[in-house]
């Protein structure tokens, strides 16, 4: 038990001395501007868990992760085109627990959500370059409820299962982000 302490708490150190004064992660080393705005939310979540869980991760060091979230979630720091309403999805689930999203801009995106038979989309866009991913949904209902709204949370969350079996892929599904509907599932679940 000790030695799998030791070695997250290794893997926990490679990270932070990855992270730049903006609060991205490098994927090799920090300010390298490889990783994905959508990794960078993932590594902060990471994080988050292992201070959880007694891991030894400096407060500045998630305090400058939650800043870059918040860049995230704001739309200027966005590297990642047709994914920006799922990455900002994610930012405000970690935001909302610590009460660093501003809930009329979830209540503004939400009541934009454009809902089709076969998809929901961020915005009005007639194509699914702005489809939203279950798990994002589900995410973004999260956020919703967390911050207070539990109403729009919930249609969130009901969008999310009923699309999990949508019958396309994702447009990014070859280059930019891992997606399965088993992903899916058991992120809504």
């Amino acid at each position: 038990k000790a030695e799998v302490h030791k070695r997250v708490q290794n893997a926990i150190d490679r990270i932070v001395d990855r992270q730049d004064p903006e609060g991205t992660f490098g994927l090799w080393r920090a300010g390298d501007g490889l990783a994905s705005n959508w990794l960078n939310l993932y590594t902060l979540d990471f994080l988050i868990h292992a201070k959880t869980a007694s891991y030894d991760v400096p407060d500045s060091v998630i305090e400058r992760g939650y800043a870059n979230a918040e860049a995230v979630f704001r739309g200027n720091n966005d590297s990642m085109p047709g994914s920006k309403g799922d990455t900002a999805a994610y930012a405000a689930w970690l935001l909302a627990p610590v009460h660093r999203v501003d809930l009329g801009r979830l209540r503004q995106i939400h009541d934009g959500l454009q809902i089709r038979p076969t998809l929901v989309a961020w915005d009005a866009a007639k194509d699914n370059k702005t489809a939203a991913d279950p798990m994002a949904l589900a995410q973004f209902g999260g956020a919703l409820a967390t911050m207070g709204d539990r109403s729009r949370g919930v249609n969130a969350l009901n969008l999310a299962v009923a699309h999990v079996e949508r019958p396309f892929v994702a447009h990014w599904w070859e280059s930019t982000a891992y997606w399965s509907r088993i992903r899916d599932a058991s992120g809504i679940l």
